[in-house]
């Protein structure tokens, strides 16, 4: 596979890198299940899969991992909080990594949804703001699940809000926003309907995280890949509620941008921040990576006890992250031993933007198949890389975007624009006119993120 050996020559500038793969290559060797005789198309798969992986991922969150260490020791940290399910991967890795110097290495079971419905409890500053998020395929059923209503209770909020059509009409963003510019004028009586559940959570959630020590008074941090930060944020609001000034650290793979009021200096980042690093950005998706640097169990759902309540559904790639696990592992400890070679040289930047923004059919088609959903409870899941029709990619382009954006703002019936997770995978899968749309793609993000910097 050539994309193999472009990923081969990158990790040749890093020695430490390149021996962990080639230790890891030869002891496949004698690899149960890489030495099944090839006799169907799903043993190839499974086979070119973990090879890939070796040689792509497995270096990535490795190097993520090695970095979210080596800042915590200089920073003094005493203890880092990987958060679920995000985060999985990388604290096994920090497992393999981590010396008598490193800090204490702790898994928290969070989910935006198992924090956001007892913050609400604390006030009513910011639980619109968590339940009308734009994103794909969102409808006013999806917008209330986010506050835990019942079906009865979602009636009475869309009385009150003067919303009429069906709950399950899928909304662009600019209806979404109008709506919660409704939902703003009688916020008091629809917050007294989402406190109902809220403050029923809100004890058992805060008993977690005192079960786990985030309430001592020591130097501590999360780790998670980040996006928008907010999660650091709920739990920052929790403990505070708890104990007012409890300090709390992260460390991100990525950050799009930071939650107002929020201190800046309390959020790292190990690949891009809210500013700069646009071509980063441009060759990004968050929403593949998140597809692959996950944990197979289910997602927190509650606190019941202090203690977390796991959905008793696996991840939506169950399957693919247990299959990868053993062998990010065998990366991370071949990496470990060879630690001392590393020379400093960066390899997930040339790795992820080949990987990310210029996929070749084969891992399109690959990771393009990862089921996704960006919402926080996981209905509705679909292929990362979702087969679009050629008319729909076109629609997503940064003019016919704004065409129908316009046209919707003064309410005349257009097309729905249909999104992908990882619109560069599906670019390819779709298969028409692939250079240009993928160059389209770049440039629409491009334009998006030096908007946002500026």
């Amino acid at each position: 596979m050539d994309r193999l050996v472009y990923y081969k020559k990158i990790l040749e500038k890093n020695p430490a890198y390149n021996k962990a793969l080639s230790d890891c290559m030869e002891e496949l060797r004698g690899d149960p299940l890489l030495s099944k005789s090839v006799d169907n198309t799903d043993n190839v798969r499974v086979k070119g899969s973990i090879i890939h992986y070796l040689h792509s991922w497995a270096p990535v969150l490795t190097e993520f991992a090695a970095w979210v260490l080596d800042d915590a020791k200089k920073s003094s940290i005493k203890r880092l909080y990987f958060l679920s399910r995000d985060a999985w991967p990388v604290y096994r890795v920090a497992l393999a990594l981590a010396d008598s110097s490193s800090p204490e290495l702790r898994y928290l079971r969070v989910s935006r949804y198992a924090l956001r419905i007892p913050e609400m409890a604390i006030d009513d500053s910011h639980f619109l703001d968590m339940m009308f998020l734009s994103g794909i395929d969102v409808t006013m059923r999806k917008i209330l699940q986010r506050g835990a209503l019942s079906e009865e209770e979602m009636l009475e909020f869309v009385s009150i809000l003067g919303f009429s059509d069906s709950l399950d009409r899928i909304m662009g963003r600019p209806e979404i926003l109008q709506w919660k510019a409704k939902a703003e004028i009688h916020k008091e009586e629809l917050w007294t309907i989402v406190q109902r559940h809220a403050r029923q959570r809100l004890p058992d959630a805060i008993g977690y995280f005192r079960q786990e020590g985030m309430l001592s008074g020591d130097s501590i941090a999360v780790v998670d890949s980040g996006w928008v930060g907010t999660t650091q944020r709920s739990i920052k609001r929790l403990l505070d509620f708890a104990k007012s000034g409890t300090e709390l650290h992260g460390y991100y793979f990525g950050l799009y941008e930071i939650p107002k009021n929020m201190d800046p200096n309390t959020y790292k980042t190990f690949y891009f921040g809210p500013k700069g690093q646009i071509r980063r950005k441009v060759y990004f998706s968050n929403c593949l990576f998140e597809a692959v640097s996950s944990e197979a169990a289910g997602m927190t759902l509650r606190y019941e006890n202090n203690n977390p309540v796991i959905a008793d559904y696996g991840s939506l790639n169950a399957e693919y992250l247990e299959t990868m696990q053993p062998y990010l592992e065998m990366f991370a400890r071949a990496y470990a031993r060879n630690r001392e070679l590393d020379n400093g040289v960066f390899v997930s930047e040339d790795i992820l933007s080949k990987l990310m923004a210029r996929p070749d059919k084969w891992e399109a088609e690959l990771y393009g198949t990862l089921k996704f959903c960006d919402d926080v409870l996981e209905g509705d899941a679909q292929d990362i890389a979702v087969r679009l029709p050629y008319t729909d990619i076109c629609n997503l382009r940064l003019h016919r975007k704004m065409v129908i954006w316009l046209l919707s703002k003064l309410h005349i019936r257009t097309p729905d624009i249909h999104e992908s997770g990882w619109i560069y995978g599906s670019i390819v899968r779709c298969g028409k006119n692939v250079r240009w749309s993928l160059l389209q793609a770049r440039l629409y993000n491009c334009l998006m993120y030096v908007r946002k910097n500026l």
